[in-house]
This record gives C-alpha cells, sequence and structure tokens, in this order.
C-alpha cells in the first residue's frame, strides 16, 4: 500500500483477497479508487469480501456470479453499489472477447465490458484477449496479419458455437 500510494495512484486494482476495510478505507481517504480482482469461479467470500470493503468496482470473469450475489441484498443492505466490470464480456459462459460474450456480459447487468483492442498490420482495429489468437483455428499476430486473415479464424474454444468470429471495429 505505501508503494502504491508512493507512486501517486489513482486507481488501484487489487486482488480481492488483499482487500480489508482498513487498506481501502486508507486508500479511499486518499482520493483513489479500487477495484477488487477476481479469480475465474471466485468463491462467494471473495465476493462478498470485495462487496463490504467498499470496492468501487469488481473485475471479473463472471459477472453473472457477482450480479447474482448482489440481488440477494435489500435497497438498505449495502451503503454503495460497485461497478461490476465484464471481464472480456461473460468468459465463462462465451468464448473471450466475441460479440456473444459481450452481449451476455451486458444482459447480466453488468455495468462495464473490459476488452481488449489490437491493430492489424493494415490498420483494422480486431478484439481480441492477446496480440496472439490462442483459441482461435490458428495462432497468428493481431498486429502483424491483416483484417482478411484474421476474419478467415474460427473459435476452437470450447464454448464456441456456429458464427463466432474476431470482431472488428
Amino acid at each position: 500500500f505505501t508503494e502504491i500510494s508512493y507512486f501517486g495512484a489513482k486507481r488501484v486494482l487489487l486482488p480481492a483477497d488483499l482487500l480489508t476495510q482498513e487498506n481501502v478505507l486508507a486508500m479511499h481517504a486518499r482520493s483513489m479508487t479500487v477495484f477488487a480482482m477476481l479469480d475465474d469461479g471466485a468463491a462467494i467470500t471473495d465476493i462478498h469480501n470485495a462487496v463490504f470493503c467498499a470496492a468501487d468496482g469488481i473485475l471479473t470473469a463472471d459477472s453473472a456470479a457477482v450480479l447474482n450475489y448482489y440481488r440477494t441484498f435489500t435497497e438498505t443492505t449495502i451503503p454503495k453499489s460497485t461497478l461490476i466490470v465484464a471481464h472480456r464480456g461473460d468468459h465463462a459462459a462465451y468464448p473471450d472477447n466475441t460479440m456473444r460474450s459481450f452481449i451476455s456480459g451486458a444482459e447480466s447487468g453488468a455495468n462495464i465490458i473490459e476488452l481488449d483492442i489490437w491493430m492489424t498490420a493494415d490498420g483494422h482495429l480486431v478484439l481480441n484477449h492477446d496480440a496472439k489468437t490462442n483459441g482461435w483455428s490458428e495462432v497468428l499476430d493481431c498486429k502483424t496479419s491483416t483484417r482478411a486473415q484474421l476474419e478467415a479464424l474460427t473459435c476452437t474454444s470450447q464454448y464456441a458455437a456456429e458464427g463466432d468470429r474476431l470482431a472488428f471495429y
């Protein structure tokens, strides 16, 4: 915490199991925004800890689990709402960074969808988690490949469905 404060950070992303009410309050007192990061398949105790330590936001791969947790409360149970960030969409049920994943994350009630964008060799913006197309029919580098090369890939994720493709802007 001392190192975070020393470098003048205004937003902090911490694993949920490192959050305590004391350190979140101390960071808030220094005008820091605190986001809790939940691992894939996070336990309900980690979600509970992030909420009751008053994290400003939760970055999660399973936004549905966090939102279902929130639905168990009445309006007066918790002092403030927390931003729910669907990491790469709803990748607990759909392939990362695909339109189905983004739509599911939004429909589940997430406030924000976190995504990764790369520029192709021919100047197009492509959404993919890493620069490399792991989880697709061929491993290509998004930065050195063309849009046409990337559009030809098919998704090999366990959640893949007909028509899952890399998204472009």
